[in-house]
């Protein structure tokens, strides 16, 4: 059954990575204070519920770029528990960790170790389940992305987009300047040009594959690649003291 795209469903995957975040951290909380370092039916819950949540998320969110109604199809559950089983034995093998830590140097867990962990765990999760509902939608039916864009000069042509600001790396900049070379109309096409894949470049990735990109959000693409590398070349420039 296709949705129109117009459905007023706020789902921003940063969103949802900072909720999962701190529900991790409470229940580490939770867990260090019972010393029961074994995952349970509610965590659980919880890491399927995101991962549908942040598939859903790019699912409209690809829908929207295209301007076409997106729809939930055959693969779509499966892929979800998959990934959904994927995490969860992510986060098992964190407990497993906590508890050798308990044995080999005894109580109290290191927080900081672990909260970054979860918090590592909280953003491959999320960004990795709204990738695939975007690439869910983008291949769902490529004639009608093709046919329906919407009119701007990059219609039904696929960019990598990097978050801009000072957590983006060297590798995210120069493969989205490398991808606006492709220019292609199937995704499959531009994911194997660029090397793309789910997770992203690394650990922590935030970059996304977006279709019909408008020129003022490319142009805005521009600035922040050029500024990145003007001030890597500052540093480079700096005389060892």
């Amino acid at each position: 059954m296709p949705f129109p795209n117009t459905l007023k469903v706020e789902l921003s995957p940063r969103r949802i990575e900072e909720e999962l975040k701190a529900y991790l951290n409470r229940w580490f909380e939770q867990t260090a204070r019972t010393h029961i370092y074994k995952i349970n039916p509610m965590a659980v819950e919880a890491l399927e519920h995101v991962v549908s949540r942040a598939f859903l998320s790019g699912k409209i969110a690809a829908a929207r770029e295209t301007n076409t109604p997106w729809q939930i199809v055959g693969d779509d559950s499966e892929v979800i528990q998959q990934t959904s089983e994927q995490f969860v034995k992510d986060l098992e093998k964190i407990m497993h960790d906590l508890r050798l830590d308990v044995i080999v140097d005894g109580p109290p867990i290191s927080r900081i170790k672990t909260e970054r962990r979860f918090d590592a765990l909280a953003q491959v999760l999320t960004w990795k389940a709204y990738r695939l509902g975007k690439k869910s939608e983008y291949t769902r039916s490529p004639s009608n992305i093709v046919f329906m864009a919407q009119h701007y000069k990059y219609e039904g042509y696929y960019a990598l987009i990097v978050r801009m600001d000072e957590k983006t790396c060297q590798t995210c900049i120069e493969a989205s300047q490398f991808a606006r070379m492709i220019m292609t109309q199937d995704y499959n096409t531009f994911a194997n040009a660029i090397n793309w894949t789910d997770e992203g470049y690394h650990i922590n990735c935030r970059c996304e594959p977006v279709v019909t990109p408008t020129v003022k959000i490319l142009k805005k693409q521009d600035r922040f690649r050029e500024s990145f590398f003007e001030e890597s070349l500052q540093w480079q420039e700096v005389p060892a003291t």
